[in-house]
């Protein structure tokens, strides 16, 4: 049975993963492996193919080559139906423009899955969203509709709902792009405090001092590529890729 206790993240290994939308390529042999219940940020030029990456890797995306691992399954380009109902079990991911359902509550947004893919009680899956939106601080609005919420508001309900099914992977997309710098900090709070529970994250971000401060690992992905990878303090304040240091140059001069 989905409770709201945490699960222990799985480790992510991606192999030579290529994916193109008609004749351009959006990644060009991606290789990269995340540790178990370790964060590791995306950074890099819009257009690196970052966040195709993380579609990819939910099984949002077909991909044309490569394998992607997580845990003790692999994905190839030819995966089933089957392959992919077990990664979204497994996998949650959060999106930058949220993706709640308007006509739902908060409450309703994050016990749908519960529910309805999870097979819990209509009175377990409130239980369980309600231990959610308090976990993220949103336990005050869990009758409110996404239209009356503020982007940030709205962004942490998004992230109690994709915690819902007890992913072992989440995948955050620029989660705080269309925040103001002080709702951007109360998600950003959140999203530290998720990290404790031991998930393996992955997340495209432009913040680059919290990418610096919460992650373990950064890559930088340009042209489709993995220009480099490491330690993220080591990548951030030591890059060894001239391309790494010319967009670091850019976006923090």
């Amino acid at each position: 049975m989905t409770t709201a206790s945490p699960r222990s993240g799985i480790g992510i290994g991606i192999n030579g993963l290529a994916k193109r939308f008609a004749d351009r390529i959006v990644l060009d042999g991606v290789s990269l492996d995340v540790p178990a219940g370790s964060t590791m940020a995306l950074i890099g030029p819009s257009g690196g193919g970052k966040s195709t990456l993380l579609r990819c890797l939910a099984g949002l995306e077909p991909f044309q080559q490569g394998t992607v691992a997580i845990g003790e399954r692999t994905l190839s380009a030819d995966a089933n139906r089957q392959s992919l109902g077990w990664l979204r079990l497994s996998v949650g991911m959060i999106f930058q423009d949220y993706q709640l359902f308007p006509h739902m509550s908060a409450l309703a947004n994050v016990s749908a899955a519960p529910r309805w893919v999870g097979g819990l009680s209509a009175a377990a899956a409130r239980d369980l969203a309600m231990d959610l939106l308090r976990k993220v601080g949103m336990d005050g609005h869990a009758a409110a509709f996404p239209g009356s919420l503020s982007g940030g508001q709205k962004q942490r309900v998004a992230i109690a709902r994709a915690l819902a099914m007890g992913p072992r992977v989440l995948l955050c997309d620029e989660i705080t792009a269309a925040l103001d710098p002080e709702t951007k900090s109360d998600v950003l709070a959140v999203l530290e405090e998720i990290q404790r529970d031991g998930l393996t994250i992955m997340m495209v971000t432009h913040e680059i001092g919290f990418a610096r401060r919460a992650a373990d690992r950064v890559a930088l992905l340009a042209d489709g590529r993995v220009a480099e990878t490491g330690d993220a303090r080591e990548v951030i304040d030591r890059p060894s890729s001239e391309r790494t240091s010319r967009f670091l140059a850019k976006v923090m001069g």
